[in-house]
């Protein structure tokens, strides 16, 4: 994302800065003879996350679980709900490699998002017929 804002002139989201911040707090504490696993856990790298290789592997219903439920936490705390981008971005640097693009992801969420909807209205409308 970093690259990507980098690349295209412009500025990081704000969850970027607050995890540069992050990091560069953590780097500063950080014991140099300590294990390097040490630093990687501190840094929040979960290297033991199963990461899935493809686009086309993703689950659109995961990404549209967790990141409408980011949206439902943020609106309900004080911080108040962020922008999209925001939730996109999130969601590639906390559960996949960092190299997919933020559009692959918007469109896996709006999909999730249809998906359960779809199906509900097939349901009623069955229902209804039966009536």
């Amino acid at each position: 994302m970093i690259a990507q804002c980098i690349d295209d002139g412009a500025p990081l989201p704000g969850w970027a800065l607050a995890y540069l911040r992050f990091a560069a707090e953590r780097l500063m504490e950080h014991d140099a003879n300590s294990p390097s696993d040490r630093l990687a856990q501190a840094l929040k790298f979960h290297p033991d996350k199963k990461v899935k290789p493809s686009k086309s592997t993703f689950d659109m219903l995961e990404i549209a679980s967790t990141i409408s439920n980011w949206r439902r936490k943020d609106a309900q705390s004080e911080r108040g709900e962020q922008g999209m981008d925001e939730y996109y971005g999130r969601y590639i640097v906390e559960w996949l490699t960092g190299k997919e693009s933020v559009g692959t992801i918007k469109s896996l969420y709006y999909k999730g998002l249809e998906a359960p909807m779809t199906e509900i209205d097939q349901n009623r409308r069955l229902a209804e017929r039966e009536d």
